[in-house]
């Protein structure tokens, strides 16, 4: 058996996730185009299934808010999914995190959020002038693999990006920008265990929108594994650990920018690419996976199957 997590429109493939393991089954996931209906794909399969790991993110974009409802629908009737749709919806919020992370006194970076509408980009502008200094960070409030991610160094440059924005019809989050010296550190969590620590390093100063690159992609990142035992480490499982209370969840990279006044965390990532971890802690990442799928299908009810 295989994981087969795919939106599928009439012309291919739309995205596809990292997830591949023989031991997993979980849901075809098709999107029509032509109709713009969501379809919760092969009944027999979805029956069969031990459990769902549905892989979004919270951009408004119309395959996304599908995928959303998916799962809370699917939880709602008794199937097990990866994650759960609370964990998603609040963490995968780069806002809702950040908020909650100050709640409980964990550094972030100094944050706006606004909704450019084209006629309200001057205001935006005047405000983010007056709250934060030049360079800063602009953001999508819920997208992943750093899609939309850009660095401004002026007022002009901003106007555009806040444009840019506007026509997207999505949320941003406008940030300060951190001085990392290229040092970004990953938490990486699977089947609700820490699975490593890992110290990621830029070879050059050139601004990244993310620093894992997609299968196939050259990378400038160097990435080392950081002992546990370490003070530093420590202090972040403890922050980590926080962050996650309270919430159903198997799977969560949690990242940090290097600093000089120490780590401050950028974003929680609930479906986690594993394109830059260390290939031996990968097949440990797709054990834990599946042994979270069995643990949580045996707890389950298990529905007779919902409507299409």
């Amino acid at each position: 058996m295989s994981l087969s997590k795919y939106a599928r429109s009439e012309t291919g493939v739309i995205d596809e996730g990292p997830y591949t393991n023989e031991h997993i089954v979980a849901e075809d996931v098709i999107w029509s185009g032509t109709s713009g209906r969501f379809d919760y794909g092969n009944r027999d399969l979805r029956d069969c299934a031990d459990s769902f790991l549905i892989h979004f993110g919270l951009s408004g974009d119309p395959l996304d808010t599908h995928l959303l409802s998916l799962s809370r629908a699917l939880e709602q009737e008794g199937y097990p999914v990866l994650n759960s749709f609370e964990f998603t919806w609040t963490c995968g919020d780069k806002y809702f995190a950040l908020e909650r992370a100050q709640g409980l006194g964990i550094p972030t970076p100094k944050t706006l959020l606004a909704k450019p509408t084209g006629t309200n980009v001057p205001a935006i502008v005047s405000t983010i002038e007056n709250e934060l200094s030049y360079p800063v960070v602009i953001k999508p409030r819920g997208t992943m693999k750093g899609f939309g991610v850009i660095k401004v160094t002026d007022s002009d440059l901003l106007v555009s990006a806040l444009q840019l924005y506007s026509n997207s019809g999505m949320s941003c989050l406008i940030q300060e920008f951190i001085e990392s010296g290229g040092r970004e550190v990953r938490c990486f969590y699977a089947g609700g265990e820490l699975l490593g620590i890992y110290d990621r390093r830029r070879s050059s100063d050139k601004f990244i929108g993310v620093a894992t690159p997609r299968a196939g992609q050259e990378s400038e990142v160097s990435v080392s594994r950081m002992a546990t035992e370490l003070p530093e480490a420590r202090e972040l499982i403890s922050s980590c650990e926080q962050l996650l209370a309270g919430f159903t969840w198997d799977l969560a990279a949690i990242d940090w920018f290097g600093s000089d006044h120490g780590l401050i965390l950028n974003e929680i990532n609930t479906v986690p690419g594993i394109y830059s971890m260390p290939e031996a802690d990968r097949v440990i990442f797709h054990e834990r996976v599946a042994d979270a799928i069995r643990r949580r299908s045996q707890s389950s009810r298990r529905p007779t199957g919902i409507a299409g």
